[in-house]
């Protein structure tokens, strides 16, 4: 019998400061996030992004406040058990490849946890189909173009199949296509049942994507939102920026119905064309 969780992971009242530094870079942390859920984190350029995520990897600890996931504090797993389920994504590829062949490198997590061969191969070959990377398991990850390291990374945390999987600005840097691969991926991600953490400045994006968002200012203190709404005003911890799709229909659209994204900007010309 598989065990239910309430929460994938919930955090309370986090504090965090580097061993250098007195200041607290994250503030009284705190927010949950239920199993299967898109998540979006905001926040400026040293606002502690990166360093909530690593605390939450276990990679730094906070000097007080406490994580959980699935219901249990993170000391209760064994090292490796955590390793698998909570898995990270690097903005740069090179941080995270460093095998011979593509191949290699995305086999490295299933056998240093001693999976099965027959799941090793099952899993592979799910994942270089689904990130369509077949035609280069033999080259050597380094002399590849960045969007295909990137898919090498990916599919080196997939294969693991951990329960979260945290990424940090998935689509900077990528060209059009790869971009709604990726894209494409983190859907079917979510569809299989997964939790995921994406941080990010890309607005629209997480606007067009994101169904909970994790706001950190530069002071390191969080506020949660719950939906798209906050999208209206513009959001206060980058700028009060707006997204695109509401910043072409300000001063047309009241504020309570402007268009956050592509969909709601179809369905608000739909309805003042059907109005005229």
């Amino acid at each position: 019998m598989v065990k239910s969780f309430k929460t994938i992971l919930k955090v309370e009242n986090l504090n965090f400061s580097y061993p250098e530094s007195k200041k607290n870079v994250l503030k009284n942390i705190s927010f949950e996030i239920l199993p299967n859920k898109k998540v979006v984190l905001l926040g400026p350029n040293g606002a502690g992004k990166t360093t909530l995520m690593h605390n939450i990897l276990k990679i730094n600890e906070p000097q007080n406040g406490k994580i959980y996931f699935k219901d249990n504090l993170l000391n209760y797993y064994e090292e490796d058990e955590l390793r698998q389920s909570i898995s990270y994504v690097f903005q740069n590829p090179d941080d995270q490849i460093f095998a011979s062949t593509v191949q290699d490198d995305i086999l490295f997590g299933p056998e240093q946890f001693s999976f099965p061969e027959y799941l090793q191969k099952k899993r592979f070959n799910r994942v270089i189909e689904l990130l369509a990377i077949k035609n280069i398991l033999e080259r050597n990850p380094h002399n590849l173009s960045y969007g295909e390291k990137r898919k090498v990374a990916l599919a080196g945390v997939l294969i693991l199949e951990p329960d979260l999987i945290l990424f940090d600005e998935p689509l900077a840097f990528l060209d059009p296509p790869t971009q709604q691969l990726f894209i494409n991926v983190l859907n079917q991600i979510s569809a299989n049942g997964k939790s995921i953490i994406i941080a990010t400045h890309d607005l629209n994006f997480a606007a067009e994507w994101g169904e909970k968002f994790l706001l950190l200012n530069k002071t390191g203190e969080l506020t949660v939102r719950e939906n798209k709404n906050f999208f209206r005003s513009g959001v206060e911890n980058l700028g009060n920026s707006l997204t695109n799709s509401s910043k072409i229909f300000k001063g047309f659209a009241a504020k309570n119905d402007l268009p956050v994204t592509i969909k709601e900007s179809r369905d608000y010309l739909k309805n003042t064309i059907r109005l005229k």
